[in-house]
């Protein structure tokens, strides 16, 4: 409703043939730079039901680009006026990305202590002030100590920097100096510092499971318990995920695990269970303990049918961590083991395969999250989906646990295409929001991850197992694969086939492998290609064994585009390039002009914008790469080149 207490009616147009918001600049306050978008608005007034008399007015929308540390922080807590709804949540989720927790609190005090000051000087006499004056002081005050209470219930893990817990300490101390009228908060801050102690200080080891190793096999449990058991797992480490550790543990070169754990402690168990699916399969043997392509291929087989009921509980973080093992070179390479399988085995590791590919930056998984992320069935697989009757829903799961890779690809892709500073050397907080959107995403499925059923109780000892086993480098496991079943043309060690009694001979090929150091224990870290020995191409799935750091790869593939050059966007006049994804926008913007003919303008005078479905339009930041900047969910990659904006 209006001021004049007129209703007001969005327009589904901005004038003839322009959208209803239109990008308008960018205008700099207080050491903020917002961008200005238009809104077109219809009115009548509320009393009447005459809809001929409309009236139509034009409203400004600011949203923050870009600023200095200290001026975001006063925009956050003004002393009039309102702030950016999505600001809020967008830099409290963010702030590590620019700034330390400590830097922040000290500003958050300075700004309460510096309005403080106009009402009261240190000795506590009272200003001379107007009620203007006073009651901005007051909105000040009351901004500060509503972002902190923001910050503290819904961010407080943060809090937890040991030994000394330092950002606590100096808040509390804040707090009891200047607002012990504000008890709740102090209280819940006190608490919250009490708690963390507590943790600290409790040093006492976890109790340690007297299952032994070899008391588990993949077969000691049902596939379908299995995977719940697994499931049960991913979803714990998921839940515990802080998605603003995700930078610091992309960024980070080394200590991971003290920098972003719980990112780690989800990437060390994605890449023990890859390897864990590894090794189970060279390890195979029958019931003469003897190493044939059948003992393999049944150990194969069951971690098809766990990846599938995997699939099943929407578990696709354990789903991509088993088919990066099987699909591994180590494993993909033997070729008599999967000769031995069904067809209907075969048929469900090709159709997981299809859905957890890599292609088109993982649209098909993104899709099906998508779609199964927050909803109540599942789609299951081609053949129960064609057994069932029209309309009938799926099984109800209402759990999740997506592939942490995928956002951390995302990540990357953003902090690649975006730089941190603006040239002015102003805090990019446009890069922030990108980073916030695959946040949000990571908290939306976090809250679907609890929803699994308390029938997926804990086991401890097969956790334990899971968590613990034998495993091997990927140079070993290589090495290992390449005795079981050499490259045809190469002398087997026991001169027919791949059988090896475990008695002598298997001892020899343990001591082989264990010689060029092959044999790890639990708490692997990521995993890499095989050494020089590595010479099987890849057919099927683009990624090795232990993927969730290939986020930081990205695939040699092409992609079509089809860019108008400015003044000529109609249909005829596009031309189609055909790029890689990692070229940049000057590449692009180069080979446009060579397309159209203009090989002589200077590529520097222009810039590239996406063209949306929606009639919108994004610009391409300079030396991105295209791919990873545009939007690529949109049905056409639809691209204009203009001439640069000249600078004010």
């Amino acid at each position: 409703m209006s001021a004049n207490g007129d209703c007001e009616l969005e327009d589904q147009g901005f004038g003839q043939g322009l959208t209803r918001v239109q990008d308008w600049g960018e205008e700099a306050e207080g050491g903020v730079v917002f961008g200005i978008r238009l809104k077109r608005v219809r009115y009548h007034s509320c009393g009447s039901s005459d809809t001929s008399h409309l009236n139509y007015a034009t409203t400004k929308v600011r949203t923050v680009k870009a600023g200095h540390l200290k001026s975001l922080v006063a925009y956050l807590c003004p002393s009039e006026g309102s702030v950016e709804p999505s600001f809020l949540s967008v830099f409290v989720s963010t702030y590590p990305t620019f700034t330390t927790q400590e830097e922040l609190l000290d500003l958050l005090i300075e700004r309460y202590k510096v309005a403080k000051s106009y009402l009261t000087d240190e000795k506590g006499n009272s200003h001379d002030v107007t009620d203007v004056e006073q009651e901005k002081v007051k909105t000040t005050c009351r901004n500060v100590i509503s972002f902190i209470k923001l910050w503290v219930d819904q961010h407080y893990d943060g809090f937890k920097r040991p030994p000394h817990l330092p950002a606590l300490t100096k808040l509390i101390d804040f707090l009891r100096s200047h607002l012990s009228q504000e008890e709740q908060l102090l209280s819940s801050v006190e608490r919250l510092l009490a708690r963390f102690q507590e943790e600290l200080s409790d040093g006492s080891p976890q109790a340690c499971s007297t299952w032994q190793h070899g008391e588990f096999t993949v077969f000691t449990l049902h596939h379908q318990l299995f995977a719940e058991c697994v499931t049960h797992l991913a979803a714990k480490l998921f839940k515990a995920v802080k998605a603003e550790e995700c930078i610091s543990f992309l960024k980070a070169k080394q200590d991971k695990d003290i920098v972003a754990p719980s990112i780690y402690a989800m990437v060390n168990q994605f890449n023990q269970l890859t390897r864990l699916t590894i090794a189970t399969i060279l390890q195979a043997t029958d019931d003469q303990n003897v190493h044939c392509c059948q003992a393999r291929a049944k150990v194969v087989g069951q971690w098809i049918m766990i990846g599938l009921s995997c699939r099943k509980l929407k578990n696709f973080a354990s789903l991509k961590a088993i088919l990066s093992g099987l699909d591994s070179q180590p494993i993909h390479r033997l070729r008599k083991t999967w000769s031995c399988l069904s067809n209907e085995q075969v048929v469900y590791f090709e159709e997981l395969l299809g859905l957890m590919t890599v292609d088109n930056n993982h649209e098909t998984s993104r899709n099906v999250l998508q779609r199964e992320g927050t909803a109540k069935y599942v789609e299951g697989t081609s053949e129960e989906r064609s057994g069932k009757k029209k309309g009938s829903p799926g099984p109800t799961i209402l759990g999740v646990v997506p592939h942490l890779g995928t956002f951390l690809q995302d990540l990357t892709y953003i902090d690649s295409a975006f730089p941190d500073l603006t040239k002015d050397g102003l805090i990019n907080f446009e890069k922030r929001r990108k980073y916030f959107e695959v946040f949000a995403q990571i908290q939306l499925f976090q809250k679907s991850a609890a929803n699994y059923p308390e029938t997926f109780e804990s086991h401890p000892a097969i956790e334990h197992w899971l968590q613990n086993a034998e495993v091997y480098s990927d140079k070993a496991s290589y090495d290992f694969s390449v005795v079981l079943e050499p490259d045809e043309g190469t002398e087997t060690p026991e001169g027919s086939g791949p059988v090896f009694q475990s008695q002598s001979s298997l001892r020899k090929l343990y001591s082989r492998i264990t010689s060029r150091g092959g044999v790890e224990f639990g708490n692997t870290p990521a995993v890499s290609h095989p050494g020089g020995t590595d010479t099987v191409q890849r057919e099927r799935f683009h990624s090795h064994s232990g993927c969730i750091d290939d986020s930081r790869e990205v695939e040699d593939d092409i992609f079509i585009i089809r860019v108008a050059f400015h003044g000529t966007q109609d249909q005829c006049n596009y031309k189609s390039l055909k790029l890689k994804k990692t070229d940049n926008t000057s590449t692009v913007v180069k080979l446009t002009l060579e397309k159209h003919g203009l090989e002589d303008l200077p590529p520097v005078d222009y810039e590239l914008h996406q063209l949306l479905n929606d009639g919108g339009r994004i610009a391409i930041p300079t030396n991105s790469p295209v791919f990873y900047a545009m939007k690529s969910k949109e049905s056409n990659y639809n691209f204009i080149l203009e001439p640069k904006s000249p600078k004010h």
